[in-house]
């Protein structure tokens, strides 16, 4: 296990001012020139974060990997890969924090996160990039089991806190009926409920317990997804 970090007292109020104007200026030159403030106002606090969520993630569930690496740990690359970036621009104006499942492969497994924008925060969770066969059970149980499925994703503490987001598909799913009560789940080609909060939120130590909290009234529902993709999830 590697050392411990300083505990997380919040991010600096200079943190949304720095990633509007990464968005502004997204090119290496700038980057290159603002790099110490990078590593002031979002990695070091963002691993401090990371760091001090070991003990509330271990209590959600003791499967998710909690590291606060600079790399290959939960805390997400700030370059883009330019591959299948459209636009060119080298950097994402982001902060992503991923908490990811141990038992599937990283870049499909479901996951709790943190994304901090300039414009908001967003507590995800759930599968943002199932593959296909993950995507058909997950598809088959919820057109089998409406109970299961109502009893996650449907009472009102969920709801409150969470509305799903992502791509679906434009036509009801081949072989179902666009009458069933969850044709819209259905149709989605991935499974990621998302709270969102004001970006300001980041800025006190009290953001570690509103986070927590955020992913703990979350854990039926990551239950369900992990189980029926066969993956631990008790605490």
């Amino acid at each position: 296990m590697p050392p411990r970090l300083i505990p997380f007292t919040g991010f600096p109020k200079t943190t949304t001012s720095f990633l509007k104007r990464l968005h502004r200026f997204n090119d290496r030159e700038w980057f290159a020139k603002h790099r110490d403030e990078y590593e002031e106002v979002v990695l070091a606090p963002a691993l401090q974060f990371i760091d001090t969520m070991r003990e509330p993630m271990r209590s959600i569930s003791k499967h998710f990997e909690v590291a606060a690496e600079i790399s290959g740990g939960s805390l997400t690359r700030i370059q883009r890969d330019l591959r299948f970036a459209k636009d060119g621009k080298p950097y994402k104006t982001h902060i992503g924090i991923l908490f990811r499942h141990t038992g599937a492969p990283r870049a499909t497994a479901p996951a709790f996160a943190v994304k901090i924008e300039s414009q908001r925060v967003a507590i995800q969770v759930g599968q943002p990039f199932p593959d296909a066969q993950a995507l058909t059970w997950m598809r088959e149980r919820i057109a089998d089991d409406e109970d299961g499925w109502k009893s996650v994703t449907r009472t009102p503490g969920f709801r409150k806190r969470f509305a799903f987001e992502g791509e679906q598909l434009k036509r009801p799913l081949r072989g179902t009926s666009p009458d069933h009560p969850f044709a819209e789940d259905l149709r989605r080609k991935c499974f990621v409920a998302v709270q969102t909060f004001d970006p300001h939120v980041i800025e006190t130590k009290s953001f570690v317990q509103r986070a927590a909290r955020s992913m703990q009234a979350a854990g039926s529902f990551m239950s369900y997804l992990c189980s029926t993709l066969d993956l631990d999830f008790e605490a």
